[in-house]
């Protein structure tokens, strides 16, 4: 019985859990990654930003953008995906399901050792969901004031 969870537990750490996963990762890596896990976006390398180091992928009918930031050294430390009006409940429930929500549309999870900050945005049209390195610093529960 307990061999047989372990199997199970095993299957779904494979599963790939989006976003999240690419902060922290390298530019060769990420495009490995979302090749193999979102084979319907292709990346768009054609428009090139001075100020700003980031990987850009569309769908094709899927109204889907992710926009991947890169840091100096070439390490995501954020991620944009807009969507298509339709989907935003959905997205919700599923940010919902995968980590704590900190209030109307903002979710907070650890990943390598880092608290990441999704925020949902509504617009008009669309929505966005933006993956962040947080910028508050977590208590350990051991932090003491002198």
């Amino acid at each position: 019985m307990s061999r047989s969870i372990l199997i199970i537990l095993a299957l779904f750490s494979f599963i790939p859990s989006g976003a999240q996963d690419l902060i922290g990762l390298n530019e060769p890596r990420i495009k490995v990654i979302m090749s193999e896990e979102n084979p319907s976006l292709t990346i768009n390398d054609k428009i090139k930003n001075e100020l700003y180091r980031y990987l850009k992928y569309t769908s094709g009918e899927g109204g889907e953008t992710w926009i991947i930031f890169l840091d100096e050294k070439g390490y995501c430390n954020g991620v944009r995906i807009t969507y298509e009006k339709s989907s935003i409940d959905e997205k919700r429930n599923e940010l919902t399901n995968l980590h704590k929500s900190e209030g109307v549309d903002n979710w907070v999870y650890k990943s390598r050792g880092k608290l990441i900050n999704v925020d949902l945005k509504d617009e008009t049209w669309f929505f966005t969901v933006t993956y962040k390195i947080s910028q508050h610093r977590e208590k350990s529960g051991d932090d003491r004031t002198a």
